[in-house]
């Protein structure tokens, strides 16, 4: 069962279908749909000669966005189907999810599993036969950032200013980055200029790079100085230094991004502990998404199919799982390896169920989660699985579920085999424990009901416990005469061998003693004649 989600931009001209798993969520919804309306304009490749007559095609014409993300439908490609539909007519945008075309590029170190844009620019070429200069943007890719990121590479270059710093207000200080002046001199002003030009490329979408004439502005600093730093922060002063080459401008600009980030990392550090381990099941499934999975160990399971697999092996395992939720996913690969370990064990089949597309067999398997492991046997019930979602602790799992419990030993060989490990040899290493039981044949099965599995309170014990320490004291005769006036008798002569300090601590428990029949409980006379037969420090032991 396949439901496709249609789109019909105007009459009934079909423009394209989608797989209802790859619309999961608002983000895939959006962005898929913003594809498929701007499929003529967002070009996608794969191959970096692509990428490459491309600009060469539009250089002194337009810049190029060229922007990776990880899979189809994520929020990164959100953003940039966004921004191509705002900025499409500025830009040319290019798509890729290609991981090998963003190490092509020299990314070499780069994190397959994050988003990555650049800015390509074409436009600025002053020979043809030069490459497009890429600039890579370091912030993530949302939405705000990649509109904030494209309005900086509209800027100029450099910015020549005449007039008191104090007073310059660039976009750059406006989004909160910092402005470099370089001030120049009518002498050196070629010098100052092509410097300023170096800098501005190395910080670009970092900070802005102004060009400060000394001859139009009087300056009260040190005529040594020749660089000036003016920030965002409101009320803060600007600073007039003396740097030796373009390197210190560079790093004194970029340690301050650094100081700033890693305050606001820390800021935020409280804020960012949700959703970890839907962030590593995600990492998961992108970082082996374009890995073949071997399927073929696994049978997939259909309405039509399901009752009667169930019944082809002694035990069958399957995976109720959404083709389109990350957490299923990367069970599914466990699952496979779990497949492998099993290839070739008699009596264990591997199948799966797709609720997404067959819900209705789910909802009959009371699967209301995913994903969800069952074990089925011949006439028992199902077994759950709930474990960890990884290989090994599920594969401990099957491989112990698929043991006939109890096992019945008929034979010394049979208990001296099952003892040493050598009866299922093949599940030893999931287990370090073996119960032996042993019974008679007259024995019968019993099940024993919930009272008698409660376990004995501690108070039940109690006269067991102080058996031991009992007085010699002759209480056979009253038990088996069972004479009141003896007992009664016993009681009167204890009564006046005891002392006054064994009144004083007497418990107020003997009290409700004296005023029931001795001679009904035993177990209830004994403790208190032995208090009563030793002295004082016994009973304060007792």
């Amino acid at each position: 069962m396949t439901w496709w989600f249609v789109l019909f931009p105007r009459g009934n001209v079909l423009l394209r279908e989608f797989p209802t798993d790859a619309l999961f969520d608002v983000n895939a919804i959006v962005a898929n749909i913003l594809f498929a309306l701007l499929f003529n304009e967002v070009k996608y490749i794969t191959t970096l000669v692509e990428l490459q007559n491309l600009e060469n095609s539009l250089k002194r014409r337009s810049n190029v966005v060229f922007a990776y993300v990880p899979a189809i439908g994520t929020a990164e490609h959100r953003a940039v189907m966004e921004a191509a539909f705002v900025h499409g007519t500025a830009h040319q945008f290019v798509l890729t999810t290609e991981v090998a075309l963003l190490k092509t590029i020299g990314c070499e170190d780069s994190d397959a599993l994050s988003a990555r844009l650049f800015f390509c620019h074409c436009q600025r070429v002053p020979d043809l036969t030069q490459p497009c200069r890429r600039t890579p943007m370091e912030q993530s890719l949302t939405t705000l950032n990649i509109h904030t990121y494209l309005k900086l590479m509209a800027e100029p270059l450099v910015t020549e200013v005449a007039e008191d710093p104090e007073k310059v207000s660039t976009v750059h200080l406006q989004l909160g980055l910092p402005l470099v002046f370089i001030l120049s001199q009518k002498e050196t002003y070629e010098v100052d200029k092509r410097t300023a030009e170096y800098v501005a490329w190395q910080l670009l979408g970092k900070a802005g790079v102004a060009l400060l004439s000394r001859d139009s502005v009087d300056l009260n600093v040190l005529l040594q100085s020749n660089v000036a730093l003016k920030t965002a922060e409101k009320g803060a002063p600007i600073k007039y230094l003396v740097l030796e080459d373009t390197d210190e401008i560079i790093a004194l600009v970029e340690d301050k991004i650094k100081g700033e980030q890693i305050q606001e990392d820390e800021d935020e550090s409280d804020n960012n502990d949700q959703e970890i381990q839907d962030d590593q099941v995600m990492e998961a499934v992108y970082r082996d998404r374009k890995r073949e999975l071997p399927l073929e160990l696994i049978r997939t399971l259909t309405e039509e199919t399901f009752s009667a697999a169930l019944t082809e092996t002694a035990h069958v395992v399957v995976l109720f799982y959404a083709s389109w939720e990350a957490v299923s996913l990367a069970m599914l690969q466990s699952y496979v390896e779990v497949a492998i370990a099993l290839k070739g064990t008699q009596g264990i089949s591997l199948a799966k169920v797709n609720c997404w597309d067959w819900p209705d067999v789910c909802m009959k398997q009371n699967v209301t989660q995913f994903p969800i492991t069952k074990m089925y046997e011949k006439g028992a019930r199902p077994l759950t699985y709930t474990g960890m979602l990884g290989t090994a602790e599920l594969l401990r799992f099957l491989r112990l579920s698929s043991i006939s419990c109890p096992v019945k030993l008929t034979t010394i060989e049979e208990v001296d085999d099952y003892l040493s490990g050598e009866v299922y040899a093949d599940s030893s290493s999931y287990h370090s424990t073996s119960v032996l039981g042993i019974f008679r044949p007259s024995m019968k099965e019993a099940t024993l009901s919930d009272e008698a599995w409660k376990p004995p309170l501690p108070a039940y014990n109690f006269l067991h416990m102080m058996k031991a320490t009992l007085p010699e004291f002759t209480v056979h005769a009253v038990y088996s005469r069972g004479g009141t006036d003896e007992l009664q008798q016993a009681e009167e002569v204890s009564e006046e061998k005891s002392t006054v300090r064994e009144e004083q601590v007497e418990e107020p428990g003997l009290e409700a003693e004296k005023g029931q029949s001795p001679g009904r409980d035993l177990r209830g006379t004994a403790p208190r004649l032995a208090g009563r037969e030793k002295p004082p420090k016994r009973h304060t032991e007792l």
